[in-house]
């Protein structure tokens, strides 16, 4: 099931050619009492900008979502 407006999320992305810097498929969001994480945390850059990041990453113990 597609969630709603991700259709036109997709198109603006790629019209905007943005980079998603999330590793597909790994967690953003974690909660004890969660079966598996959640991806509700999402990175973009455009091309130019995707090369200068460095050391992206997920911190996924800090105790808060804040």
């Amino acid at each position: 099931m597609t969630s709603v407006g991700a259709e036109e999320l997709v198109t603006w992305l790629e019209e905007k050619e943005l980079v998603l810097l999330n590793t597909p498929g790994l967690g953003t969001f974690f909660r004890p009492n969660l079966i598996k994480p959640s991806i509700i945390d999402l990175s973009f850059a455009t091309k130019d900008l995707e090369l200068q990041v460095e050391d992206w990453q997920l911190i996924p113990d800090l105790g808060s979502d804040h």
